[in-house]
This record gives C-alpha cells, sequence and structure tokens, in this order.
C-alpha cells in the first residue's frame, strides 16, 4: 500500500482540493484508492457529496469505542472515503482515545507534497 500525504502550512491554502482531486484522478485510472481525513475541520465530506448533516465519522467511532473503520463512505463516483466526523475532537486522557492514530502512518510508504 502507497500513501500520499498531503498538508497545508494553514487553513485555506487547498489541501483539501489538491488531496480529494488527487483521489479522484486515482480512481479514474481505476487504481484502487481511499482518502481519510486528519482534519479536524472535516471538509474532505463536502467533496465526496456527503450530507452535511452527518455527522459520522473515524475519530466519532473511536471516540464511542466503535470500530473506526466502520466510517468508511463511497462517494457516487465510487470514491471511498473516510470523513474525521463533527464533533469528533478526542477526549483528553481517554485511554486509547489515539490508538489507531498509527494505522495512518506507515512512514516508509508517505509520500509527502508539502511541509
Amino acid at each position: 500500500m502507497k500513501l500520499i500525504a498531503v498538508s497545508g502550512l494553514k487553513g485555506g491554502v487547498g489541501a483539501s482540493s489538491v488531496a480529494a482531486n488527487l483521489t479522484c484522478g486515482f480512481n479514474q485510472l481505476d487504481r484502487k484508492v481511499a482518502i481519510v481525513d486528519l482534519d479536524l475541520r472535516n471538509f474532505i465530506r463536502v467533496y465526496f457529496s456527503m450530507i452535511m448533516t452527518e455527522e459520522d465519522g473515524w475519530a466519532v467511532r473511536v471516540n464511542q469505542g466503535d470500530d473506526w473503520a466502520l466510517a468508511f463512505y463511497q462517494s457516487p463516483a465510487g470514491v471511498y472515503f473516510l470523513p474525521f466526523g463533527e464533533r469528533g475532537q478526542f477526549a483528553p486522557g481517554r485511554e486509547g482515545s489515539n490508538r489507531y492514530i498509527g494505522s495512518f502512518s506507515d512512514t516508509s510508504s508517505v509520500y509527502k507534497l508539502s511541509d
């Protein structure tokens, strides 16, 4: 599995747009692809037609003690995406609240596009 991480120096610089477009491009090339939103602002869902009132996401699932992988969605174009979730902030001091973060960060296969 290859991982491409896209980040911006601050909000509003277009990192979510770049990540969403890369994901769609790879999907159109028939590559197996999924996008994971690690941003508290939870914007990736907008690009993939998720209903704005839907609050589900991987961080919400982790906070509830559920399996975060069950928060994957598929867009009308067939792109798999994992939203962060509304109000999905980790509860300080909650045992195990960050245990899944490592699942997204196998640094041996990360292509870093920006600082």
